[in-house]
């Protein structure tokens, strides 16, 4: 027996054992395929990946202990890996995978072990937004956090105050968000969802962790219900109500402590917020002219309230007072100053700290809204160049101002 027989059993024998080990030599990768080129996360553990670099090099496995490889597509259908790195004697060095790609999703099945298929899903990958699920889904257990699903494909979720910002897409029934920017540690940034749309009812059923909610839909921080706009006296005190604007914002309180929400309706609720937080969800029941709301936070808290005649609230004469306009110093300070824009803006404070607020009078009082949605009402009375404010709400608070 020749020398190169023998080299040639022990190769064969090799081959079997130690599956291409790496006693054949460099085999061809094939050629780089444009559409295999980017990021590709394991199905079954998201930390597990093959990054696939257009000229034929890549990394794959657990991030922060990737081993290097080179790549190619041999006959459309082959998909070629070449371990770069060391490989141990019995695994794999030169892999060979038959592949099928769609809609992003990766389905390797290998050609050399029996029954090992693995799936893998392309990082940014996120489909086309389905026109029907575009608007807000407020989640059924607590209506204040919601998502927000735009028609461009950009989203964000969360509760008013602790946003996260997404991009979307569906294939088929499937739901794909991939979240954007610093994510916890233990969040899953490239989600899968099965969805299930009826009407305005939306359930999600996570693919790739343990997960079932249910939304309903709603606009703005709910749906504007038009037989709600306009102003409700409380029954127990006439000087105390609720505004509701048809572009859903409004006030509630009483002269001396009125406060700016934004609200809305979902299902049978309404949803109050301010400064962003939800602070109340109320079932309410309209008959006539009378409301009634029980609060879902305080069971039993039950209160009626009676629509408003025209005028006692919601056509109030606000305008923007000619008197007023210009820069007003403050008499203990010049340095802090008002200025009243005409066109219902001004700013006041400091030089370099002044904050700009919206305003209008109504009669003899003036009305700030300040960043933040808070709301500030003054007594004011001119004589000349001197203004005095008197707070409507807070007690026992006045300054005065000099015209520049």
């Amino acid at each position: 027996m020749t020398k190169v027989f023998k080299y040639a059993l022990i190769c064969v024998f090799t081959m079997g054992v130690f599956a291409f080990a790496g006693c054949i030599g460099t085999p061809n990768t094939g050629e780089v395929a444009p559409h295999l080129v980017g990021t590709w996360i394991f199905a079954d553990y998201e930390g597990v990946r093959y990054v696939l670099n257009d000229d034929g090099t890549g990394i794959r496995g657990l991030q922060g202990e990737e081993e290097p490889i080179t790549w190619g597509v041999v006959d459309d259908n082959e998909f070629r890996v070449r371990r770069e790195g060391s490989v141990p004697s019995r695994e794999i060095r030169n892999e060979r995978w038959g592949y099928t790609l769609r809609d992003g999703v990766l389905r390797l099945e290998s050609l050399q072990v029996n029954n090992m298929v693995e799936t893998f899903h392309q990082l940014g990958f996120v489909g086309t937004p389905n026109t029907a699920l575009v608007g807000r889904w407020n989640w059924n257990d607590e209506p204040a956090w919601h998502y927000e699903l735009n028609s461009d494909g950009t989203g964000t979720r969360g509760s008013f105050t602790d946003m996260v910002e997404f991009l979307w897409g569906t294939v088929g029934n499937v739901l794909h968000i991939q979240l954007q920017g610093n994510i916890p540690a233990d969040y899953i940034r490239n989600e899968r969802w099965n969805f299930n749309l009826s009407g305005d009812a939306l359930t999600l059923d996570a693919i790739n962790f343990d997960a079932t909610w249910s939304y309903t839909r709603c606009i703005g921080p709910g749906e504007i219900y038009a037989n709600l706009v306009g102003a409700w006296v409380w029954n127990n005190d006439s000087t105390w109500a609720y505004v509701f604007h048809e572009d859903g914002t409004g006030t509630m309180g009483s002269p001396g402590e009125i406060f700016v929400i934004r609200w809305g309706v979902v299902g049978e609720q309404i949803l109050l917020f301010f400064q962003g937080s939800l602070v109340d969800t109320m079932t309410f029941q309209i008959t006539g002219n009378s409301l009634i709301t029980e609060s879902i936070h305080s069971p039993g808290i039950i209160y009626g309230y009676t629509r408003a005649g025209e005028g006692d609230f919601d056509d109030l004469d606000f305008y923007m007072n000619p008197a007023l306009f210009g820069r007003w110093t403050w008499d203990d300070n010049t340095d802090w100053a008002y200025m009243f824009d005409p066109d219902g803006l001004g700013t006041r404070g400091f030089p370099g700290t002044t904050i700009t607020f919206e305003w209008a009078t109504l009669d003899n009082e003036l009305w700030l809204l300040l960043p933040g949605d808070l709301l500030e009402a003054w007594e004011f009375t001119i004589t000349g160049n001197s203004m005095r404010l008197y707070s409507l709400t807070h007690d026992d608070t006045w300054f005065y101002y000099t015209r520049d």
